[in-house]
């Protein structure tokens, strides 16, 4: 779906365990997207500059959110993020302003060593 221009919502009802590396890159119509509770990885830039998406479930089984994988969805605003995962990529979230504060609380609910594993990806989100 790489750079679709007219994509707006996808759901996946099926056993994916992975969104690939720029697999919604720039898709500048996409507003929402929900994926199985199976999702176990979102890739590098798999999201990067969809400017219009708001809305993401990711289902209870998320481990990893790759580099730069929202960064530039400045209407994000609905996001879970389980407490399955383990890793947050370098600036996955930069300048998806809205999400910022759900991140915060996130970041609040983790054990001291996760949270040192995600402090820098808060410090960029509360430039």
């Amino acid at each position: 779906f790489y750079e679709c221009a007219s994509l707006e919502e996808i759901t996946v009802k099926n056993t994916l365990s992975s969104v690939g590396d720029k697999a919604f890159y720039r898709c500048g119509k996409l507003k929402s997207v929900t994926f199985p509770d199976t999702l176990k990885k979102i890739g590098n830039y798999s999201f990067y500059k969809c400017e219009a998406l708001t809305k993401v479930y990711t289902g209870n089984t998320l481990e990893k959110i790759g580099d730069f994988a929202f960064l530039g969805d400045i209407l994000l605003s609905d996001v879970g993020i389980p407490t399955t995962v383990s890793s947050i990529g370098e600036q996955a979230f930069r300048a998806a302003i809205s999400a910022t504060q759900q991140h915060v609380a996130y970041y609040n609910s983790l054990g001291y060593g996760q949270r040192r594993s995600i402090e820098k990806l808060l410090k960029e989100l509360t430039k």
